[in-house]
């Protein structure tokens, strides 16, 4: 029982701290603070438990570590969740088509003529803000018209007026 519980206050503790940490990133101070707050209080719940007891059992510091790595895992799911993220994506392409399937599937994105430094070849450039719930489906789209368009993801602190 005793490592049950270990196991099951680690993997909250670490839960609130990833939520708690994605939340400073995405500037939401009053939820990093109340999450924080709240997980310091379990930490110190779990550590004592951990540390007080009289067993010496292996199992402790292996449901400790458990409870850390479900912990930060189950934190990651559910901040991707909770946490809207915005994505600037950047694609370097040569295939025209990508211009419209962006558009057919009801993204934005604004479009930049140009051409590579080596091959001298017409490239377009393009831009997208692309929400998290989205991006997956996204990167689908072009990798699927264009194996080879570069794309890159950017995570977006702020942003303002785009098409997402």
């Amino acid at each position: 029982m005793l490592y049950l519980k270990i196991f099951l206050g680690k993997m909250i503790d670490v839960t609130l701290s990833t939520l708690s940490t994605m939340n400073i990133i995405k500037n939401n101070r009053l939820s990093a603070s109340i999450i924080g707050s709240i997980d310091v209080l379990v930490w110190f719940i779990v550590v004592k438990e951990a540390i007080t007891t009289p067993s010496t059992s292996i199992f402790i510091p292996v449901s400790y570590a458990l409870g850390y790595g479900f912990g930060t895992m189950l934190g990651l799911i559910i901040s991707g969740l909770v946490i809207k993220n915005i994505y600037s994506v950047l694609i370097i392409t040569s295939n025209k088509k990508i211009l419209e399937l962006i558009s057919v599937n009801n993204y934005g994105g604004t479009v930049i003529n140009s051409k590579g430094i080596k091959d001298k070849n017409k490239k377009y450039f393009i831009i997208s803000q692309v929400s998290n719930k989205r991006i997956r489906k996204f990167k689908r789209i072009i990798n699927k018209c264009d194996r080879e368009a570069i794309i890159i993801t950017i995570d977006s602190k702020n942003v303002l007026n785009a098409y997402i």
